[in-house]
């Protein structure tokens, strides 16, 4: 059960304990799409232990199908019918996981690690659709949503599909998505 995702009945700003509880569900993924395993030992009283392996060359490269991908991507959107996808997240391990996860189904993309930084790569580049994290810096996802929205009604640009990909999972989150201008929601961890 440690490697399963949870969140904390305690939403407040107030609780004793923060996170998620997304951490080892994260490493798990991680370590799964490298081939590899992680695990536990743990003795009552002394601590635990955790550890994991993945398989690598002699000369510590991993093999090239075991690779981790870069945290962004360069895509070119006029020559190919491939998927354009702007992963707006701030968090360096789901940005990994995200590239990964969207390359090996075909593809293109792009991340911005905030909402401004966002709002500004799809304006750069019209994308076929936006995963959104809610809760980040400087701008949230809610807000980049709706600023989104409120250039496409200016412009009278179609609407960008967008997706939000959070941790949030309690009664009501859904609802503030959809009420931020998103078409859709997934929780994180997202499997493939």
């Amino acid at each position: 059960m440690l490697f399963q995702p949870f969140t904390q009945a305690d939403s407040s700003t107030t609780r004793r304990f923060g996170g998620t509880g997304l951490g080892l569900a994260i490493c798990q993924k991680l370590v799964s799409v490298m081939r590899g395993k992680l695990g536990v030992e743990s003795k009552l009283g002394a601590g635990a232990t955790f550890w994991f392996e993945i398989p690598v060359q002699k000369n510590g490269v991993a093999p090239a199908a075991n690779r981790t991908v870069a945290s962004t991507a360069s895509f070119d959107t006029g020559r190919n019918n491939k998927p354009r996808v702007l992963v707006i997240e701030d968090g360096a391990a789901n940005q990994k996981l995200a590239v990964y996860q969207l390359r090996k189904l075909g593809c293109d993309v792009e991340i911005a690690p905030n909402g401004k930084a966002g709002i500004e790569a799809w304006q750069r580049n019209r994308h076929t659709v936006i995963l959104m994290d809610c809760h980040m810096p400087q701008v949230d996802g809610y807000e980049a949503t709706r600023q989104i929205r409120l250039i496409e009604a200016q412009r009278n640009l179609p609407a960008t599909r967008i997706i939000a990909m959070t941790a949030s999972v309690m009664p009501g989150d859904r609802e503030a998505c959809m009420n931020a201008g998103m078409n859709d929601y997934v929780s994180k961890p997202v499997s493939l």
